[in-house]
């Protein structure tokens, strides 16, 4: 949808991890999976973490499924 409007940049919450109680790894690792599979990527996508606990857990998950990430 962000392609299809033209947008350059798009950015999303780690919605629902945490407070709602869906496991932050799983919630980490389907985001990061969905960003690599995009089929008509924008030219950043920003996944928004709140503290360092989380930002290293998504950097162990992009690590461990050979996806690169850019801070």
């Amino acid at each position: 949808v962000a392609a299809d409007l033209g947008a350059e940049s798009v950015a999303f919450p780690l919605v629902s991890a945490g407070v709602y109680g869906w496991p932050k790894d799983d919630a980490v690792r389907r985001a990061l999976r969905g960003f690599a599979g995009a089929p008509a990527p924008v030219a950043a996508i920003a996944l928004v973490l709140f503290d360092p606990e989380d930002v290293a857990l998504a950097g162990d998950i992009a690590a461990s499924e050979g996806i690169e990430l850019e801070s």
